[in-house]
């Protein structure tokens, strides 16, 4: 009955296998790391019960005697493979199917989530959230940048996982933006109330106000949030006192084009500019005119170069 059970999935081999380990190696400790490999540690498994009932001699014991030896070894297999056989199949049944979506270059998108809340995702930004928020929490992942109005619920909260950050909320409307080649998490609330926190730190925002955590100084701080923070989502283009090179990786984003600095030492150059339905012409000239550098379209990109910032 376990081996015809046995051979109905390779999940059910793999339950057998880890229960045979478990009872092998009750008593004995192993590295954590060292993993055994479901098919060749059952085919071993195969191995030695074959050999063991090749091997066996027969010996003379009485009936009540064989009895006993079978009846025990029959409830102790079928008993604990139906324990982890029932527990197996509840944890499955349980399991949430989740969702993730992404969005390219030059791309935006909106989603309804299972709560009612509303997301805005940004260009070259991945959301991961569960099909249903079946649990205690309600809990989403994102890499890049997006902007929440989250349906309130107090009796199960709503938490952004960014990086190291984690934003928790009842009800309100922020954004949150942790792009990979960003140095900094940063997240700007428009209505409500949220908290903010890492490991070792915690910061509650109040409207108006946002959190910037640096990923490489580990701090979490306050500060007011500039105008048009977050209206992306409208089409706005906010560059508010970022470096160029924070302004080329927007610009790339945001038009799926290829702006490169060829003089590194102007990537530290700051800029703040806002615009309302750009077109990348309109960016491309506003970067060359407020800055003093060049920009020349080659091979398909738009080159910067230039001298000096000052």
């Amino acid at each position: 009955m376990i081996e015809a059970w046995i051979g109905e999935s390779t999940e059910n081999k793999g339950l057998f296998v880890r229960l045979k380990n478990m009872w092998d190696e009750t008593g004995q400790v192993r590295p954590a790391a060292e993993v055994q490999e479901t098919e060749a540690a059952w085919q071993k498994v195969r191995s030695r019960v074959q050999q063991n009932t090749a091997t066996q001699q027969p010996k003379r014991k009485s009936l009540s005697y064989i009895l006993t030896r079978a009846a025990a070894a029959a409830i102790i297999i079928l008993g604990v493979v139906s324990f982890y056989v029932i527990n197996y199949n509840s944890s499955s049944e349980t399991v949430v199917k989740m969702v993730e979506i992404s969005t390219q270059k030059g791309e935006k998108r909106q989603l309804a989530l299972a709560d009612g809340s509303t997301v805005w995702l940004n260009a070259e930004s991945t959301i991961k959230y569960p099909e249903d928020f079946s649990g205690s929490t309600r809990e989403v992942y994102v890499d890049g940048e997006a902007y929440f109005e989250v349906k309130r619920d107090e009796t199960k909260p709503f938490m952004v996982h960014t990086g190291e950050l984690i934003t928790k909320v009842l009800g309100t409307s922020f954004n949150v933006m942790a792009y990979p080649d960003n140095d900094v998490i940063a997240v700007a609330l428009d209505e409500g109330k949220v908290a903010v926190y890492s490991d070792s730190n915690l910061v509650e925002l109040l409207p108006g106000n946002m959190a910037v955590y640096g990923k490489t100084s580990h701090r979490l701080q306050s500060m007011p949030m500039p105008d048009k923070h977050n209206e992306w989502r409208k089409n706005v283009m906010d560059l508010n006192n970022v470096t160029l090179a924070q302004a080329t990786a927007t610009v790339n984003r945001w038009f799926n084009t290829n702006v490169v600095i060829d003089d590194k030492k102007l990537e530290t150059c700051r800029i703040t500019a806002s615009f309302n339905n750009p077109t990348l012409d309109e960016v491309i000239e506003i970067l060359s005119s407020v800055l003093p550098i060049e920009i020349e379209e080659k091979d398909g990109a738009y080159h910067i170069k230039g001298e000096t910032c000052e």
